[in-house]
């Protein structure tokens, strides 16, 4: 990424959470950068020097979910506008990436996320997982793509679970504290239906070792 091509996103219209109602023009934000922004299918992407995949701006409700307060507004600025200059004189609180990537996920979810569930997970070594995790389409509820991947069943299978955690945690940004959650969920469903959750899974598994065994990416 070129130095003229970075820029800084400014949040502000902040509240603690999306109900919130405001008196007032709400809290301002951290200053994020500098970074890249692109957008991709109504979400912002944020690139970063040196960072090879990328990470979404996460959003709920339509506010930006970051750091554990929800903001209504951002502000893009380059990185050669005096604004910058200004705000750092202000002592305004500065974000770099590796912060920015470090505290996706503390907002955006149900008021759960406080708790010990909502434990980050590491990708596989030599994987990036936001790059691994953007490469699996994501087809809205009630949206049924032209031409499903019938050549690639796993593939197809792992579209299914994605468009799952999107639906029921509105969360872009890490995967795998919500498939935990997921799966935490599942067992009270099972215990409110009268189910035997460990029994399903044992069947799921040898489902899923069949199927991994054959599976064609």
């Amino acid at each position: 990424m070129n130095s003229s091509d970075q820029c800084y996103i400014k949040l502000f219209h902040g509240r603690r959470t999306p109900d919130e109602r405001l008196g007032d023009w709400g809290a301002e934000g951290p200053v994020i950068g500098p970074v890249g922004l692109t957008w991709t299918y109504g979400r912002l992407k944020i690139h970063a020097p040196g960072w090879t995949g990328f990470e979404f701006l996460p959003e709920r409700d339509g506010l930006i979910a970051y750091g554990g307060m929800f903001y209504g507004d951002c502000e893009i600025i380059h990185a050669g506008d005096p604004l910058l200059r200004q705000l750092r004189r202000e002592r305004r609180e500065f974000h770099d990436y590796r912060k920015f990537a470090a505290r996706l996920g503390e907002a955006g979810r149900p008021a759960r996320a406080a708790t010990s569930r909502r434990r980050a997970t590491q990708p596989a070594p030599g994987r990036n997982l936001g790059t691994a995790w953007a490469a699996i389409p994501h087809y809205g509820l009630g949206r049924v793509p032209d031409s499903l991947p019938d050549k690639s069943p796993v593939l197809y299978r792992r579209i299914i679970a994605k468009r799952a955690i999107l639906a029921g945690y509105e969360d872009d940004g890490q995967p795998g504290p919500c498939i935990a959650d997921l799966l935490s969920d599942l067992r009270h469903l099972c215990d409110g239906l009268g189910l035997d959750f460990a029994g399903l899974d044992r069947g799921a598994y040898r489902h899923y070792a069949h199927e991994k065994s054959g599976q064609r990416l």
